[in-house]
């Protein structure tokens, strides 16, 4: 994507086949109550991805199969979705999100703010100087919470399910009236 870009509700719901690039100077918006069905390919954000900011509707990203869109060209769609989030100095902000599925999240040098969410399945990397919060959010079963090189992540009235958390060069986490269920291990490493 070059350019700014609008999905609608009404033009949707939306199927995602391949990688989306948002390049530096763009954006996609993603408007309140818009379905977007995944197989797994990823976003990466150089520019700015809003999903659902306009209004209270949940943006909602699910699997092809569960959508019941018929897709000629998918030979076997996966029955999970898969969000794939990559953030290379992007900005990301999404309020009022519904992942039925897993939620990969790589952020370097850029900033994710997800308010009022659920997502099943998750992986965080956060690293080079990034900020990621979290705000009012369900996360699910979380593998791996890796926060490195100065950056910072902050979760804030939510509740977190398993896996584990690293710090590391200089990094930091913020952990406020959110509720941590089954954590594996929390390492801190290589802290100045």
């Amino acid at each position: 994507i070059d350019v700014d870009t609008v999905w609608t509700k009404a033009d949707g719901p939306y199927i995602v086949p391949w990688a989306v690039r948002i390049n530096s100077g763009a954006s996609l918006t993603i408007e309140s109550g818009t379905v977007v069905a995944l197989p797994g390919a990823p976003f990466e954000i150089l520019g700015s991805l809003d999903i659902g900011l306009d209004g209270p509707e949940q943006v909602v990203f699910q699997s092809i199969l569960e959508s019941g869109i018929q897709t000629p060209d998918i030979d076997e769609p996966s029955d999970t979705g898969y969000l794939s989030l990559i953030v290379e100095g992007g900005r990301v902000g999404m309020d009022g999100v519904d992942i039925r599925g897993q939620l990969s999240l790589v952020v370097s040098i850029g900033s994710v703010s997800i308010v009022d969410g659920r997502a099943h399945e998750n992986d965080f990397f956060i690293t080079d100087g990034a900020d990621v919060e979290f705000k009012n959010t369900a996360l699910g079963t979380t593998e791996h919470i890796v926060v490195s090189d100065d950056s910072h992540l902050s979760v804030i009235g939510s509740v977190i399910r398993g896996g584990y958390v690293q710090l590391a060069g200089a990094s930091s986490a913020l952990f406020s009236s959110t509720e941590i269920l089954d954590i594996g291990e929390i390492g801190i490493f290589d802290q100045s």
